[in-house]
């Protein structure tokens, strides 16, 4: 669904913010194509690790992985024409004046794409999940 919101028509230079293990990564990077490109970064090495691995069996070669904390990550915002999350948002101390720092980069719209799982005060399963 997130990807498919993006409306990628193919050569953007997309940042990912939180991308894990490569779960958006790997369809972001066929999105876009081989004159696209992809730099996704998270802060856990383990994560990246097997996203590493997952672009390599692919043979991807228009996407970079960083090692890296979003919420500081220096970006040339020109650089981009897009910036999306699946999940990493959601984990940000200051998530509004994070999300507004990389709306800068935002070219092709000004919303920033992003899921996340809603906190307790907002999330029923969440509440019911906390009394157990």
């Amino acid at each position: 669904m997130l990807l498919a919101r993006l409306g990628l028509v193919g050569g953007e230079s997309v940042l990912e913010v939180g991308c894990g293990t490569g779960a958006l990564t790997l369809p972001l990077a066929a999105a876009v194509g081989e004159h696209g490109s992809i730099v996704a970064i998270d802060i856990s090495e383990p994560m990246l690790r097997l996203a590493r691995q997952r672009v390599e069996e692919r043979g991807l070669r228009n996407v970079a992985l960083q090692l890296g904390d979003a919420q500081v990550f220096a970006f040339e915002p020109a650089g981009f024409d897009l910036a999306t999350s699946r999940m990493g948002v959601m984990f940000f101390e200051a998530e509004q004046e994070i999300c507004a720092r990389y709306a800068t980069i935002e070219r092709i719209r000004t919303e920033i794409l992003a899921a996340r799982v809603q906190g307790p005060c907002r999330n029923a399963m969440a509440r019911a999940l906390m009394r157990q």
